[in-house]
């Protein structure tokens, strides 16, 4: 394996993680950017319902990323896919229904 052949591969490698991890805090920011936006512009009964909703959605849209992708654009998607779904289901568990579905009336 000649020099330029190792620098080539290593230069691949770096690649695929710097796409992977930027693919994860992209849709991390997204994330927050939904749940700022929730907090100041909806009434606090909503916000964490409307977190909820994004973060189940963006857990949709990163598995579905991770199912076309490959290599380690993969395994960083298909753990941002089981964070999205920890918080999707974390906001939901600590929202009220009742109180939504009064301010929903």
């Amino acid at each position: 394996m000649s020099i330029t052949q190792t620098r080539s591969a290593r230069e691949n490698v770096l690649a695929n993680v710097s796409s992977g991890s930027g693919a994860v805090l992209g849709s991390i920011a997204v994330l927050l950017a939904i749940g700022v936006t929730a907090a100041l512009a909806l009434p606090h009964v909503l916000v964490l319902p409307a977190i909820a909703l994004a973060a189940t959605l963006l857990c949709f849209a990163t598995g579905a990323a991770a199912l076309l992708g490959g290599g380690h654009f993969r395994e960083s998607a298909l753990t941002c896919t089981g964070i999205f779904a920890l918080v999707g289901i974390a906001a939901s568990m600590l929202g009220d229904p009742d109180h939504v579905a009064l301010f929903l009336k």
